[in-house]
């Protein structure tokens, strides 16, 4: 096995989770967010998350160009959110938002197929996406839903393997949905929910528990994303769900942190 290098994806993930997490805070700070703390939120956004899946799957499938278009659409939605938080204290924070939406959604459209273009759309959707849902949810609900997406994740990729069928569609068709992540040997590519779960619960965890113990459950998520992309490394071809190892390394960090806040 050659030497796997660690480094590169461990720190584009720690500062991709990282930005997620300072777009959070500033949520929490500046926007009034009811919070969801019954732990009947998560089956309601685990059910939204099947129906969306159900979809992208069956646009993937059978009507590519419908693909695309939800996708620029997306692309463009999460786009403005992020910036409109971003630019929160200008005068009119909705003019550039829009005009930087535009400009992300217009470069995936001109440069579909390019590695950057991919990963900007995608980064960009993350980004306003995920810390979003983690500052409107509890803790609980917030890890009740990486959990069970965790378990949803083992089964569409082991037993019915439509997650399979989606990852190569959107490969295929070059949706922002995945991001590419190099190493010297290969690109990973990894869903755009494998990034934005740990986001949403680091982002809930932040406001409940402070930055220290949401930057430690993180980077358990981290760890566990890169254990399995090392387990990966000369296995191409091998799809593995990610979820399920990033929920072990953050909840197992979460609850290590906690111990450690109480000590300190």
């Amino acid at each position: 096995m050659q030497k796997f290098d660690w480094k590169t994806p461990f720190l584009i993930f720690l500062a991709i989770e990282l930005a997620g997490l300072a777009v959070g805070s500033l949520i929490i700070s500046n926007v009034s967010i009811p919070v969801k703390t019954g732990a009947s939120e998560s089956l309601f956004f685990f059910l939204y998350i099947l129906a969306t899946t159900a979809i992208v799957i069956a646009l993937v499938k059978y009507l590519p160009k419908g693909m695309k278009a939800l996708e620029l659409f997306v692309v463009f939605l999460g786009s403005e959110v992020l910036f409109e938080i971003l630019f929160m204290y200008t005068p009119n924070p909705t003019i550039p938002s829009v005009i930087l939406a535009l400009l992300v959604t217009y470069l995936r459209l001109v440069f579909p197929d390019k590695v950057w273009s991919i990963n900007l759309g995608a980064l960009t959707t993350i980004l306003g996406v995920g810390p979003l849902i983690g500052a409107s949810l509890g803790v609980i609900p917030s890890i009740i839903l990486l959990a069970i997406l965790a378990v949803y994740d083992y089964i569409s990729v082991f037993k019915t393997k439509h997650m399979v069928t989606l990852a190569k569609g959107v490969m295929k068709e070059n949706i922002a949905l995945m991001m590419a992540i190099p190493t010297r040997k290969r690109l990973f590519h990894i869903g755009g929910g494998d990034l934005i779960m740990p986001m949403m619960v680091s982002t809930s965890i932040l406001r409940a528990n402070g930055w220290l113990v949401a930057i430690i459950s993180l980077v358990g998520g981290l760890i566990g994303l890169i254990y399995l992309l090392w387990y990966l490394y000369d296995k191409k071809g091998k799809v593995m769900p990610a979820l399920p190892f990033i929920t072990v390394g953050l909840l197992g960090c979460y609850l290590l942190s906690l111990g450690v806040k109480v000590l300190i």
